[in-house]
């Protein structure tokens, strides 16, 4: 076969376009669901933090859960952040649970304000718990919280929230690791860390 200069300049210019391509594609590329890692084992650190957690149940769940370090909040409360990131997007929850009594909250992050002129990539999304914090959100969580008023607090604020034991709780963070690690760390024994 005898290759032509047209050929080779039809090659070229393919190569340029494959190159052109890959070069645009590369924020998406980046946080593609290739990148993503399968049924590694969960691993825990000693301060409760964890990687590699299921982001759905069962043999090809990927490992795109993981959580901070958890927090003592006093009172019987703890509380974590968790974070699922899934291809272009990252959601973050606060799960605050009460070792007292074994009831939970997770509370959804909020995407943060677009800011004018600011360049955004498109597919990229993010849920940020900071937007739902004070001082810059309306949720204030310290030792004098409860289940019951971070509920109230979500509703009306118009968060999306889920309660342990409720119905939707089957997408809720507790259900990729075991909750009561955290209660063990800072309330032994007591029902939430059984």
């Amino acid at each position: 076969m005898v290759t032509t200069a047209a050929q080779i300049k039809t090659a070229g210019r393919a190569a340029m376009l494959g190159v052109v391509v890959f070069l645009s594609a590369g924020p998406a590329a980046a946080c593609s669901f290739l990148t993503d890692r399968w049924n590694n084992l969960i691993a825990f650190s000693a301060d409760g933090s964890f990687v590699n957690a299921d982001s759905e149940p069962g043999e090809y769940g990927r490992d795109t859960v993981s959580g901070a370090p958890v927090a003592d909040l006093g009172n019987g409360l703890v509380s974590q952040l968790v974070r699922e990131k899934s291809g272009c997007r990252v959601t973050q929850y606060l799960v605050v649970t009460s070792c007292l009594d074994g009831k939970a909250i997770s509370l959804r992050g909020e995407a943060p304000p677009i800011v004018p002129n600011t360049p955004v990539i498109a597919g990229v999304s993010a849920y940020l718990v900071e937007e739902i914090l004070a001082p810059r959100g309306k949720i204030r969580v310290d030792g004098s919280a409860s289940i019951e008023s971070l509920t109230a607090a979500a509703e009306a604020n118009d968060l999306r929230y889920v309660i342990k034991g409720s119905e939707g709780d089957r997408w809720a963070p507790w259900q990729h690791y075991p909750m009561r690690r955290a209660c063990k760390l800072f309330y032994p024994g007591s029902p939430g860390s059984k």
